[in-house]
């Protein structure tokens, strides 16, 4: 892989320091990036919550780098049963989020390298790794990047829901076992729905009861903070299909300071295949421009240092 860094970068990367935090699981194996010396200090941690801490493309990489030329401080690390970190990881599932390594990490952060205040991000699941961690350190997030959430507890029913030409000829043109698999997600979403039509829940609608009780919880307790958030979607994801539902009930609902603190950016297509790293590149480069643009101009988030990073996270690695 041809991967071109900036000077700038290049210094952060021999600064790099290895890191063992200690968790539930076993031990999580990372990488500290310290900000660089020549530039004014953000007095801010940036942890980039990701799977593995290279993940697809080394983007994390690229990402730590460049914001640690930029003030920053960076940690990227492994959750555990991933990578090089201890554990056993048997199931991964979009609503439950690597919340207990998300403290971990925070919390060795402040032990280990007097860390008072922190930027969160992730893609997917680590989005919701880093907004479940605002409920346990509210006090200290400061902003958090969410990109392509799943907001529900059965993913493979309500975020599929959608009928396309597309479905249906793979559909037709699918084995035998594709077909039984897709009928049977059927019949389950139709239960599903039976069973949130038949449920009692106090000032929930249908609609509200589709949402994930884990995502609610998180989402209230980034409403109770003063943490800024930016939620990523593609307008033609599936998960942005059923993050609709937040913006219909959830997001409607708040007042004028709790919904200023909240940005939801919509792109055209789609942002989460991962086998598609052209399109990836771009979520972190806005990622890190927004994380950037946020700390330093806490009152307005702009666009500004988007089409900078753009340009560095495209030119700095090729596929």
């Amino acid at each position: 892989m041809d991967w071109n860094e900036t000077p700038a970068e290049l210094a952060r990367a021999w600064s790099e320091q290895p890191v063992i935090i200690p968790s539930q699981s076993g031990e999580l194996h990372g990488i500290f990036t310290p900000p660089a010396a020549e530039v004014s200090p953000t007095g801010i941690c940036a942890i980039l919550f990701s799977r593995n801490r290279w993940w697809c493309d080394r983007l994390s990489v690229k990402a730590a780098r460049w914001l640690a030329s930029r003030g920053f401080s960076c940690l990227r690390f492994d959750y555990h049963g991933f990578g090089e970190s201890e554990g056993v990881c048997s199931e991964i599932h979009g609503d439950r989020p690597f919340t207990e390594d998300g403290l971990a990490a925070v919390q060795w952060m402040r032990k280990a390298f007097a860390q008072r205040r922190f930027v969160l991000s992730g893609f997917c699941l680590d989005g919701r790794t880093a907004l479940s961690i605002i409920k346990h350190e509210g006090d200290t997030i400061e902003a958090v990047v969410c990109s392509s959430p799943e907001v529900t507890s059965y993913p493979g029913d309500v975020l599929n829901r959608v009928i396309t030409l597309e479905k249906t000829r793979a559909f037709l043109l699918g084995p035998v076992t594709f077909k039984k698999v897709t009928l049977q997600r059927a019949v389950r979403r139709c239960f599903n729905l039976l069973r949130l039509f038949l449920e009692k829940r106090a000032g929930e609608d249908l609609i509200e009861r589709q949402i994930s009780a884990n995502f609610k919880r998180d989402f209230q307790a980034l409403v109770r903070s003063k943490t800024r958030c930016l939620f990523l979607q593609g307008r033609d994801d599936p998960q942005y299909y059923a993050f609709q539902l937040v913006e219909r009930t959830l997001l409607a609902r708040l007042n004028a300071e709790q919904r200023a603190r909240i940005t939801v950016e919509v792109w055209p297509g789609r942002i989460h295949p991962l086998d598609n790293p052209g399109t990836l590149r771009k979520v972190i480069a806005r990622t890190i421009a927004w994380i950037d643009d946020c700390v330093r101009s806490p009152h307005s988030v702009r666009h500004s240092q988007y089409t900078s990073a753009m340009t560095e996270i495209a030119g700095g690695a090729s596929a």
